[in-house]
């Protein structure tokens, strides 16, 4: 004897004459526990009519080894095409038909995103900031997108990962908002880098380099400057 899909039900359990109908996700549906109370008379019943529930677990077909040991199972058929719900699977059966089953699946959380800048006293400092991360969070919709600050405003990034690490995050991103690789960066990023490390082991952190120095950001820093100085000359010239 062999099966298809998960073990149900023993040969014994089949008709004494070894007789088990071939069918995959047939007949009317039984719950598990009423599978389970039958007894043997009820489940080779159920087996031979094919119903999709023996001894509490899913049934995917039989086939048996004769005398001869050649397997005895049904010509396979075309499996017909069906229209599969969205959040389900759809499998074929030995006698030609399809079933649709829900696709069960673990969500993984979204990815997080810290903008790191190093912040001022004067509040509308972090006006340009607020529009880059607004912009961001419809570029990379997937992610979470947040503000952190060094020093003069909040949150602090300790507390922006921490912020993060309580939505579910798995994952973060500091990117830093800083022209190019200072002391800050060199200094004193690392140290609340290796510190959030200790308090999230799980957390995986990943550090990107000085955003000014992204070779995108050089050139439309650049493609910015020609412009706005072609338009002073241009005013200055009529």
């Amino acid at each position: 004897w062999g099966h298809f899909g998960a073990p149900f039900a023993s040969p014994s359990s089949a008709g004494s004459d070894g007789a088990v109908g071939e069918h995959c996700l047939s007949g009317p549906r039984q719950r598990p526990a009423s599978c389970a109370a039958a007894g043997a008379v009820e489940q080779r019943r159920a087996v031979a009519a094919g119903d999709r529930c023996i001894g509490g677990v899913l049934s995917f077909g039989y086939f048996r080894l004769d005398k001869q040991t050649k397997v005895t199972r049904r010509q396979a058929k075309p499996v017909p095409k069906i229209d599969v719900p969205p959040g389900e699977m759809a499998f074929p059966t030995i006698d030609g038909r399809t079933a649709a089953l829900p696709a069960y699946h673990v969500p993984m959380p979204n990815p997080h995103i810290i903008l790191f800048a190093h912040g001022a006293r004067d509040p509308e400092w972090a006006r340009p900031l607020e529009a880059m991360r607004e912009r961001v969070a419809v570029l990379a919709p997937e992610c979470v997108v947040s503000l952190a600050f060094l020093e003069f405003m909040t949150p602090g990034l300790i507390e922006a990962v921490s912020a993060s690490v309580g939505q579910g995050a798995a994952s973060v991103t500091i990117v830093p908002v800083f022209l190019a690789q200072g002391g800050h960066l060199k200094r004193d990023l690392p140290l609340m880098v290796a510190q959030l490390r200790t308090a999230h082991p799980a957390l995986a952190i990943d550090v990107l380099p000085a955003i000014g120095e992204q070779p995108a950001v050089i050139n439309a820093i650049a493609q910015c400057v020609a412009d706005v100085t072609k338009v002073a000359r241009v005013a200055r010239a009529s």
